[in-house]
Formats: C-alpha cells, sequence, structure tokens
C-alpha cells in the first residue's frame, strides 16, 4: 500500500480497521477453500494407487473439512488485525480452540 492510502485509511478510524480485517477474513476464506480444491484434484490421483502413502492419509482430511471451519478460522484471522477488548479477545480464542478441537 501506498503511504497516501495508509494516510487516507487512517483517517477512518476503526472503520478502517474494520474493514482491513473483513478483507483479511475474505482473503484467507478464498485461499482455504481453493487450497481444498486442489487438494481435492491432487487427492483424487492418489487414491488411484493401490498402495497407500503418508501423503494419502494426511491430505485426506482437507477434502472433507467442513465450510463452517474455514469461516472460523477465517473470522480468527481477521479479527487478529483488531484490538479487541480483554474479554472480547478470550472469546474469540476460546471459541476457535473449541472449533478446532
Amino acid at each position: 500500500m501506498s503511504s497516501g492510502m495508509l494516510l487516507a485509511l487512517s483517517q477512518w478510524g476503526p472503520t478502517a480497521d474494520w474493514l482491513m480485517a473483513a478483507a483479511i477474513a475474505a482473503g484467507a476464506f478464498l485461499l482455504l477453500v481453493l487450497l481444498r480444491l486442489l487438494v481435492r484434484q491432487r487427492y483424487s490421483g492418489l487414491r488411484e494407487t493401490e498402495r497407500i502413502e503418508f501423503a494419502e492419509l494426511s491430505l485426506g482430511v482437507l477434502p472433507r473439512t467442513a465450510g463452517v471451519f474455514f469461516v472460523a478460522v477465517s473470522a480468527y484471522l481477521g479479527l487478529r488485525f483488531i484490538e479487541l477488548p480483554v474479554r472480547a479477545s478470550s472469546v474469540v480464542n476460546a471459541a476457535i480452540s473449541i472449533d478446532v478441537f
């Protein structure tokens, strides 16, 4: 980003922070969905072999990952760029911990 654009964003105050967090979350979600598509394509080729490889086991998890997990991870990544109150930060950390495990 250019310094002029950063200066313009700084005049927006907290709104710019939330817009940046939303952009980061959307980008992370898009990246995760694209990664899942690529892994599905690659994994389908690995399944055709008779021998089970380590990559097959680890790559078999991502294609079956639910979209809700991607939304939670994306939201978490976006919220990391916003300074939240301690209580809200604790809730976000607890929520992502529950979602991951």
